[in-house]
């Protein structure tokens, strides 16, 4: 049968399949019905320097073909969060970690990834969460400004050594993150966050969401998501995590061929728990009817034949 193992940096992973942050908490505080360690690689919620209560209720809503959620980077703050480590490397055992920061500030990045440190042997990258404003310009956010999104990653490559993630919002330039930040000692880019979005409750003649708009996230999100990715691998050569919107085999193939190295599966394995099994035999029968021998054939195939 086709293997599926893969190697991200210098780890091998059994599958190429990564659960994104957010999506599944801390993963023990996650109902057992989601079997979590299956994935390829687990991202843990993303930390920020103090302890955040989140936006205010309610935070998620359906749409279609897809949900808004608006949970604001809920977390116990760094602090906290490190003494919890210790239980949730425990309830992952072989699963490899990957660990998610965001700050308002570049200095806030750069404390962050010094904490992060003291479990670098436990995690095998550290993702940079570019999605939130930073206080210093404007309220723009990191993403939305490459000069802002270099900052950051210069200051924390001088701390941190091992694989290093940018996580990219749909709004992003996606060839000038690309060419700019694999200058600045990036390793893997993650592509892409929620899109913003909103719905309006017309009985309570309000928005359904406490903070009025949301992420999107689920099956609607797959086309802006497929572009992104197909944009950011013509910028560059270093590899990517593609999320958004996969919820089937041919889904997860599409990504595959838009230049995705891993695949990220979050939202719509909640509405089917037993998608990562779907599209894993899914994806070893396309390989064994093509004749290839592992997913990295897969990668970037659309543009070899655009």
């Amino acid at each position: 049968m086709s293997n599926l193992k893969v190697i991200f940096s210098d780890v091998v992973l059994e599958n190429p399949f990564i659960a994104p942050s957010g999506v599944f908490g801390l993963g023990y505080d996650v109902s057992s019905d989601y079997e979590l360690k299956k994935f390829g690689a687990f991202t843990l919620k993303t930390a920020t320097t103090k302890k955040r209560e989140g936006n205010i209720l309610p935070r998620i809503v359906e749409t279609p073909a897809g949900m808004l959620n608006s949970i604001g980077l809920q977390n116990p703050g760094i602090d906290e969060y490190l003494k919890l480590f210790p239980t949730i490397k425990n309830f992952f055992l072989d699963c490899p970690l990957i660990f998610s920061i965001s700050g308002e500030t570049v200095d806030d990045f750069e404390y962050l990834a010094n904490r992060v440190t003291e479990i670098e042997n436990d995690v095998i990258a550290l993702e940079l969460n570019l999605s939130c404003p930073n206080l210093k310009s404007a309220g723009v956010t990191f993403s939305s400004n490459v000069k802002d999104s270099v900052k950051v990653c210069k200051k924390v490559r001088k701390v941190w050594k091992k694989a290093l993630i940018a996580k990219l919002s749909p709004l992003s330039n996606f060839k000038e993150m690309g060419v700019s930040l694999e200058g600045e000692g990036i390793d893997i880019f993650c592509a892409i966050n929620t899109l913003p979005g909103m719905r309006i409750d017309i009985n309570r003649k309000k928005p359904f969401l406490g903070n009025i708009h949301g992420g999107l996230s689920g099956p609607a999100l797959l086309p802006t998501s497929l572009k992104c990715v197909w944009d950011l691998r013509r910028a560059t050569k270093l590899p990517i995590i593609g999320v958004g919107g996969v919820y089937s085999v041919e889904s997860a193939i599409e990504m595959f061929m838009a230049g995705a190295n891993y695949i990220g599966i979050g939202s719509s394995f909640y509405n089917n728990p037993d998608l990562l099994d779907e599209i894993s035999i899914g994806i070893r029968k396309f390989l064994l009817e093509n004749g290839l021998k592992g997913v990295e054939e897969i990668v970037s195939l659309a543009h070899k034949t655009n």
